[in-house]
C-alpha cells in the first residue's frame, strides 16, 4: 500500500508513515471537486485524497480572496511538506493501477459497502416510521445486494488467480504462445469489468429533481452542501415522506445492483 513507504510530514514518531498517522477511515464522496463530474455522473471510479486540518489550524477562507498562494505559503503548508508527501501518494496509486497487469480494484469491498448502505437506509426508514413493518419493502433490494455480493467475491477471486497466473507467466511452455495470449484476453476482460462496474450503478433519469445526479448509491446530499450521501434517492424520498417514491427508488436502486452483478457475472 501506497500510504506505508511514504513518510509522513509529521513525525511524531520518528520513521512513521501516512498509513501510521491515517485514521483509516474512507467516507463517501458528495461534490465540490473534479470528481464529481466523474462519479455521479459518468460512472467513472474516482478518488480524493488529501490532508486536513485540526482544532489548531489557521482558519481556511475557502473561495475567498484568502484562499491563494500566500495563504499556504504562510500558514497552510509553508515548507510545503504535507503537498509533497500527498503527490507521492498519488504517484506510488497511479503507479500500481499502471504497473500491474491486473487492475488493483476491489468488488467485494463495494458489495461489503452496499450492505452497510442499505443498513442504513432501512433504519432511517425505520426512524422515520417506527409502528409500520417493512420487512418485504426491502425484499427486492436485499436479493439484489447478495447477488452482488456473490458474484463480487468470484470476480475478486478470478482477478487474484489470474494475478498469480501471470506471476507466474515464464513458466509457459515457448511452444505453447496461445496460452500466453489465452491468459492476456482473460486479464483484459477482467480489467473491463472493473473499469465499467461502476457504471452500471447509473440511471439514467438522475435523481428527482437533480437529473444531472446519474449514480443512484452516490450523490452529494439534497441539503448538506458538499457532503456525501448513500441510496440519495431512497433517502430523500423517505425524508420527504412519500412512500410511493420510496418503492419507486427501491426498485431503480434493485435494477441496477442487480445490473452490476449480472456484470460481474457474464
Amino acid at each position: 500500500m501506497p500510504a506505508h513507504v511514504v513518510k509522513s510530514p509529521n513525525q511524531t514518531i520518528a520513521g512513521q508513515s501516512v498509513y501510521d498517522v491515517w485514521d483509516k477511515r474512507i467516507e463517501t464522496m458528495g461534490s465540490g471537486s473534479d470528481f464529481t463530474a466523474f462519479q455521479d455522473f459518468a460512472g467513472i471510479p474516482s478518488i480524493d485524497m488529501g490532508f486536513g486540518g485540526d482544532p489548531k489550524s489557521a482558519v481556511y477562507h475557502y473561495h475567498s480572496n484568502y484562499d491563494s498562494f500566500d495563504w499556504m505559503k504562510k500558514f497552510g503548508d509553508p515548507t510545503f511538506e504535507y503537498h509533497a508527501t500527498i503527490a507521492k501518494v498519488w504517484a506510488l496509486v497511479a503507479a500500481k493501477l499502471i504497473e500491474t497487469p491486473v487492475l488493483q480494484l476491489n468488488a467485494t469491498d463495494y458489495a461489503i459497502g452496499l450492505q452497510k448502505y442499505v443498513d442504513a437506509v432501512k433504519q432511517k426508514a425505520h426512524d422515520a416510521a417506527p409502528s409500520k413493518d417493512l420487512g418485504e419493502f426491502w425484499q427486492t433490494l436485499d436479493e439484489a445486494v447478495s447477488h452482488f455480493q456473490f458474484t463480487s467475491t468470484l470476480h475478486d477471486a478470478t482477478a487474484s488467480d489470474l494475478t498469480i497466473q501471470y506471476s507466474n507467466i515464464g513458466d509457459i511452455p515457448w511452444w505453447q504462445p496461445w496460452k500466453k495470449v489465452q491468459l492476456y484476453l482473460a486479464i483484459r476482460a477482467i480489467n473491463t469489468k472493473y473499469k465499467y462496474l461502476e457504471r452500471k450503478f447509473l440511471f439514467p433519469d438522475g435523481l428527482d429533481g437533480r437529473s444531472w445526479f446519474k449514480h443512484v448509491v452516490f450523490a452529494p446530499g439534497k441539503w448538506t452542501g458538499y457532503s456525501g450521501a448513500t441510496f440519495p434517492g431512497i433517502v430523500e424520498a423517505i425524508e420527504e415522506g412519500n412512500e410511493e417514491s420510496v418503492r419507486r427508488w427501491v426498485g431503480i436502486v434493485s435494477k441496477a445492483i442487480s445490473s452490476a452483478a449480472d456484470w460481474l457475472e457474464k
